[in-house]
């Protein structure tokens, strides 16, 4: 099931970021980056559903650069969806997530250091939060 073609509104609204510099050491040729979602669902009903976010982006190995970002989702729906149904859709249902990331990791290395850094518009895998993780604070 297609949930996008349901999807009235949505807004993500980006609550807390954490970045953390790291002094670059060229330890390796193989560098990565990558982005991990994490997500809760945390209200579903009648259609509004409510979803926490936490995003870890950085580099594999970790160099240069790490954040951490919390977001909420608000989306309306048509009608009434499951949980399991989102959970099958959430790479498609959250699609514009990944761009943004990338435009606040451009913005935050412009004001580090004067040049944008210009990462992949994606999430790179999306795992869903496990009880104890609920909480706003990273893990």
């Amino acid at each position: 099931m297609d949930l996008t073609q349901n999807i009235i509104s949505k807004d993500i609204i980006l609550i807390k970021m954490d970045t953390k510099k790291i002094p670059f050491k060229k330890e390796t040729d193989k560098v990565s980056f990558k982005s991990i979602a994490k997500y809760s669902i945390k209200n579903n009903k009648d259609g509004q559903v409510i979803i926490l976010l936490k995003i870890n982006s950085g580099f594999v190995p970790e160099i240069f650069l790490n954040v951490k970002f919390e977001f909420i989702a608000n989306i309306k729906f048509e009608s009434p969806v499951k949980d399991s149904d989102i959970q099958e859709n959430i790479e498609d249902i959250l699609y514009p997530l990944g761009s943004r990331i990338s435009y606040l990791i451009s913005v935050i290395t412009r004001e580090m250091d004067g040049d944008n850094l210009i990462v992949p518009p994606s999430i790179d895998e999306y795992m869903c939060l496990k009880e104890d993780e609920t909480d706003l604070e990273q893990k």
